[in-house]
């Protein structure tokens, strides 16, 4: 939910085909906050931390179906990257292209 109320749709909504092959939004974004958490030598403890989102609920985010991730913890997860929520979006669109790239270049 966000401050005004609605409801809004989760990342996962919108793939793209590839050669039969299909990366998700969702997909792409896990592995960008997994690149940038890695990057940073962070567990999962200490983004749940970072962020404010309590540990059990990043931990399905980021291992279980349906991932479902909400603009408030985009919100969160952005800021704790030291990022704007628009830039962390930017990112993982980013991260979807390159895996975009991967798997076509797998199915070749």
């Amino acid at each position: 939910m966000t401050p005004y109320g609605e409801k809004l749709p989760h990342m996962g909504d919108r793939v793209v085909r590839v050669k039969n092959k299909i990366v998700s939004e969702t997909d792409a974004l896990i592995a960008y906050i997994n690149a940038e958490r890695g990057g940073r030598g962070w567990s999962v403890a200490k983004l749940a931390e970072s962020s404010g989102i309590p540990l059990g609920t990043l931990n399905r985010r980021l291992s279980s179906e349906p991932r479902n991730i909400t603009m408030n913890e985009i919100q969160k997860l952005a800021t704790s990257f030291g990022m704007t929520a628009s830039e962390f979006i930017a990112g993982a669109e980013k991260r979807r292209i390159i895996m975009q790239k991967e798997v076509s270049a797998e199915a070749d």
